[in-house]
């Protein structure tokens, strides 16, 4: 029940694809690729839309 809600309300958060961008995300960070402010800027701008 609790996954048909995410999916249905939240599904560009709870995606396959999402997961491959966060994953793509922490591995751009990790090599120095990207800047971890920028990045959680990016992301906490994203949550706060939609809450």
């Amino acid at each position: 029940m609790g996954v048909k809600f995410l999916n249905k309300n939240y599904n560009s958060f709870v995606s396959e694809e999402r997961t491959r961008l966060l994953l793509k995300m922490m591995d751009d960070i990790e090599r120095r690729a990207a800047n971890y402010d920028d990045m959680l800027k990016e992301a906490y701008e994203e949550i706060k839309r939609i809450s």
